[in-house]
């Protein structure tokens, strides 16, 4: 935990939740699934994965990027969001100290932005020396800032160009971050069965590390058939996972009219038929 605490000065702390059983709670929290009904969501969202993340002080943007891996899918053109973000803020925000600040629309249409964007989370991000230069740290027309008090909720789509301002502080800026999948049980087998896998790999502590009776009431909210089986193909893998490689292999994270992978661009063309738009 500490080592991930000094490895990324523009995110900030990567910890999986599923590394404190503690946290448990927020997997399956009422007032979040709430939430998540009352903002047309339905009510059987799956829990994916979750991390904390403290920005540190006097650390720089983290740069505009989405959070998308399934740019392939018919799914990632459709109005309803496939992948959504539940932030809790343990800290006051505000620009001057890491903020959240996103791009309203951008998971709809196309911006100039998308062609201009790394790899989100990705090396060569990571490692930009010569950050305030670089496309994805400077202010954009039509920025909203996201500033919040510590104990509020902020639900949004993994599509959304987002980033944070930098902290200029001296005192961290702290938010657990759960990501979830939304209408689940009504995805195509081929889906469902992506994020089951998606989800193993990150957070495995939950299958191989928490009791048993934690799990137990947890099953409704997650993307698996059957926990104990994950837990007996997790243990006979002994893949241990880096929580804070965020590289995701061979997913795919540029949507279609950027043109960067020739199989979203397909998808993209299926379904908006070339053009700019989200179907409604």
């Amino acid at each position: 935990a500490h080592a991930a605490l000094r490895r990324d000065p523009y995110t900030g702390s990567l910890i999986s939740v599923s590394k404190d059983e503690r946290l448990a709670e927020l997997i399956g929290h009422a007032a979040t699934l709430e939430a998540f009904k009352e903002l047309g969501l339905g009510d059987d969202a799956r829990w994916l994965s979750g991390y904390v993340i403290s920005k540190p002080p006097k650390s720089p943007s983290l740069g505009w990027h989405q959070d998308a891996w399934y740019w392939d899918r018919r799914e990632a053109y459709e109005t309803a969001p496939l992948q959504i973000f539940a932030m809790y803020y343990l800290s006051d925000t505000r620009p001057e100290n890491g903020c959240l600040r996103v791009l309203p629309g951008s998971h709809r249409a196309p911006r100039a932005l998308h062609a201009v964007l790394g790899e989100a989370h990705g090396d060569a991000v990571r490692n930009e020396t010569d950050w305030a230069a670089s496309p994805a740290h400077r202010r954009c027309d039509g920025e909203v800032d996201v500033a919040v008090r510590a104990g509020d909720l902020v639900v949004g789509d993994a599509r959304v160009l987002h980033g944070a301002h930098p902290n200029d502080s001296d005192e961290r800026r702290t938010v657990i971050t759960m990501w979830h999948m939304p209408a689940f049980a009504s995805r195509e087998a081929s889906l469902r069965r992506q994020v089951a896998a998606f989800h193993s790999r990150l957070s495995q502590d939950v299958y191989l590390s928490w009791p048993r009776a934690l799990l137990e009431p947890l099953r409704p909210h997650l993307p698996v058939d059957d926990a104990d089986a994950v837990r007996d193909e997790l243990r006979a893998a002994g893949d241990d996972v880096d929580d804070f490689d965020q590289s995701l292999g061979g997913y795919v994270r540029t949507p279609g009219w950027t043109g960067a992978d020739a199989r979203s661009r397909r998808a993209w063309e299926e379904i908006c038929g070339g053009g700019g738009c989200v179907s409604e």
